[in-house]
């Protein structure tokens, strides 16, 4: 299994998502805020190794050479 290592502006972005979301009326408690993140985090940190993943078209290989999605519910996917 690979191990995912989180950089710590990585992990203030998610942070800083929290409240965003909060603020931006996406959820109505912060708690609910921080349960969505947390999802993607435990996303990230326990399923992303065995996600299967694509490579990257040319025109986005800048961001990385593969990819995956997320989909935090029926409405949403990362």
């Amino acid at each position: 299994m690979e191990k995912v290592i989180i950089e710590k502006s990585v992990m203030d972005y998610f942070d800083d998502l929290i409240f965003k979301l909060f603020e931006e009326e996406y959820f109505s408690f912060v708690d609910f805020s921080l349960d969505y993140v947390g999802r993607i985090l435990d996303f990230i940190l326990n399923d992303l190794p065995d996600t299967p993943r694509k490579k990257s078209p040319q025109n986005l290989i800048q961001h990385g050479s593969f990819y995956t999605f997320y989909k935090a519910n029926t409405a949403t996917t990362w």
